[in-house]
């Protein structure tokens, strides 16, 4: 579904970019992303959510699979990085999120680098969800890779 940023690399972004730091609001983002897979319906945001966009229209190796997306934009993240403190008020959206059983692709998105404990938490969810047979990955797009996926799609 991703597939036009194979043609951006980094340096094209750079002017859009403070330090990593890409300063776009998540509903920007969110917008783009529906655009990008063709999903019509934006869904609202709420406190408890476990993830801002679940979708069936994202395409893995070519084949549609159902998806969970946490998006952070620019307006929720303090410091240089995202943590696991910054998904959720309660800093428990990633484990919310990974505990749909139903998704075999899981995104975390942030406008700033990911930290590594995003990653490992990530891993170790992902571990989980093998183990109970769900054939799952996760991908992590931070503020460059994010400012690459929009400009491929003319959306930044």
């Amino acid at each position: 579904s991703f597939s036009r940023v194979r043609d951006i690399n980094s340096e094209q972004v750079q002017e859009h970019l403070h330090n990593g730091f890409l300063n776009l609001p998540e509903q920007k983002i969110k917008e783009a992303f529906l655009q990008i897979i063709g999903q019509s319906y934006i869904p609202n945001d709420w406190g408890g959510e476990s993830e801002d966009i679940y979708s069936s229209l994202i395409l893995l190796n070519g084949e549609r699979v159902q998806t969970s997306i946490i998006l952070k934009g620019s307006g929720t993240i303090r410091g240089n990085e995202t943590h696991l403190g910054n998904l959720g008020a309660n800093g428990d959206q990633l484990e919310r999120m990974m505990r749909t059983g139903s998704s075999r692709l899981y995104i975390i998105q942030s406008v700033k680098p990911i930290g590594q404990d995003i990653i490992n938490s990530a891993e170790a969810f992902i571990d989980q969800q093998r183990a109970r047979g769900n054939n799952c990955y996760y991908c992590a797009i931070d503020g460059q890779d994010t400012a690459m996926l929009m400009l491929a799609y003319d959306l930044l």
